[in-house]
């Protein structure tokens, strides 16, 4: 059985986003300028 801290306070930004020197490292991997860029070249936009 688990055990949650309550009075951890990590937001959940820090622990599921790299930090900016490795956001960088990886966006470069991908030819990309910006996380939203990426998204937008991997999820098709609405049709409507």
């Amino acid at each position: 059985m688990s055990y949650i801290n309550p009075s951890y306070s990590e937001k959940f930004e820090s622990r599921h986003n790299a930090p900016a020197t490795k956001r960088q490292e990886m966006l470069k991997v991908v030819k990309a300028k910006s996380v939203d860029e990426v998204i937008d070249q991997t999820i098709p936009a609405a049709s409507g």
